[in-house]
């Protein structure tokens, strides 16, 4: 195992922090409404019920289901700031989804609301992208979902009023490849080792 020299590793900290993101500003949150656990809830309650009896398939069945439901339930959100649109949900490793959409990329969002939604307060919230072949994402009984939609769609008429996008992306275009040269600059100095290099290099287009 290669151990980094203190040198290098003070170099990787300038290099992480000069890339890191300013705090961005929360504009709006949205979770699982209250009333999405009412049948998770009860599906677990009844499970245990058959436990007691020693119903044991049936007990195992919904408890399990009850459980899975209510983490995955906690597990979700959409939370915007001024600079992107982050998507989580899942709960179990394998089934973890966590998507940062950037502002410009976000093309319309849009909500809907069904009957018990109307009364108890969520709602459906969908959006479309501007990527290619348009790709679109949606959760349903969310709370504060005509909130965030309104939220979402103001910046995005912001950035259409903007004549600074195209200018302000050609610019992070050419800052990206001045970082990407001066990281190769010190690998080849040695103070940056083949799996280091690839590792900043790929945070740097990720980012």
């Amino acid at each position: 195992m290669i151990k980094n020299t203190p040198k290098q590793t003070k170099n990787m900290e300038q290099i992480r922090q000069s890339h890191d993101r300013t705090v961005d500003t929360i504009l709006a949150t949205s979770k699982k409404h209250w009333a999405t656990y009412i049948v998770p809830l009860f599906a677990l309650i009844l499970g245990l019920l058959f436990l007691i009896f020693k119903s044991y398939l049936f007990g195992i069945v919904l408890a399990t289901f009850g459980i899975i439901k209510i983490l995955s339930n906690k597990s979700t959100s959409w939370t915007l700031t001024n600079e992107d649109l982050v998507i989580k949900s899942g709960f179990m490793p394998w089934r973890k989804t966590y998507f940062e959409i950037p502002k410009e990329d976000i093309y319309e969002a849009f909500y809907s609301k069904s009957m018990f939604g109307s009364i108890f307060g969520f709602g459906n919230l969908a959006i479309r992208r501007t990527e290619g072949t348009t790709s679109s994402f949606s959760c349903s009984g969310m709370t504060e979902a005509k909130e965030i939609m309104g939220s979402i769609n103001s910046l995005v008429r912001e950035i259409k009023k903007s004549p600074k996008t195209n200018t302000m992306n050609f610019t992070n275009n050419i800052s990206l490849a001045d970082e990407i040269q001066k990281l190769v600059e010190l690998k080849n100095q040695g103070i940056l080792n083949e799996d280091e290099f690839n590792m900043q290099k790929q945070r740097l287009i990720n980012h």
